[in-house]
């Protein structure tokens, strides 16, 4: 029993550090699906600054409501940023 306590406590936390691992755009996509049985939609909000030093901010809307916003000097690093704003915000582990 003591064996089993152990092991099972080893695997629930190793379980807990490999959620983390998951990338916020693909966890959000999945709970989004499984929710509302459509993907999150991604929509530049504001571009700043020159070509080579440009800033992107990227909203993320669930269900036709923006859940988050993120910048970033790719469309790409802001869509993360957006995702994990709306993980927090929407309180998904």
């Amino acid at each position: 029993a003591a064996c089993r306590s152990i092991i099972q406590h080893h695997f629930t936390c190793r379980a807990e550090a490999v959620k983390d691992f998951i990338p916020p755009k693909k966890r959000l996509h999945e709970w989004s699906q499984k929710k509302y049985k459509k993907p999150p939609r991604y929509h530049v909000l504001e571009e700043k600054g020159a070509a080579h030093e440009r800033v992107y901010q990227m909203g993320v809307y669930v269900n036709e409501e923006l859940v988050g916003t993120g910048a970033g000097h790719s469309k790409d690093k802001a869509r993360v940023e957006a995702a994990k704003e709306a993980l927090r915000r929407l309180n998904i582990q």
